[in-house]
């Protein structure tokens, strides 16, 4: 059965604390990209919520600059900024990860596999 609107904002909102406890595991580990990975799951949500539960462009905004969502994509741009602005390694060429293709829980997923 498909979700209701209720539901589906609900479960954007869970992801967003899911993605987000599991980046700080992952953080924990010392896997940065893992870490990134599920940070932009986050941001997504976010964005998400933002666009189907508010129904202006301002209180959008204004959930998107409270202190928890700012919270996601401060650290987003500054693991961003680690990984690629500052970084002075080239890039490398790798194959996919598995991860990649698992599917939208996959932060949450792998955090309770552990």
């Amino acid at each position: 059965m498909p979700m209701t609107y209720e539901e589906s904002i609900e479960f954007h909102r869970e992801q967003i604390v899911g993605s987000t406890d599991a980046a700080s595991d992952w953080r924990e580990q010392g896997d940065l990209g893992w870490e990134l990975f599920c940070l932009l799951n986050a941001v997504q949500d976010s964005i998400a919520v933002a666009v189907s539960d508010y129904s202006t462009a301002e209180a959008a905004s204004e959930f998107l600059a409270t202190e928890f969502a700012r919270n996601v994509f401060e650290r987003t741009f500054e693991l961003i900024r680690i990984l690629y602005i500052d970084s002075d390694c080239p890039p490398v060429e790798a194959p996919p990860s598995r991860g990649f293709t698992l599917g939208r829980s996959r932060c949450v997923a792998f955090r309770s596999f552990r």
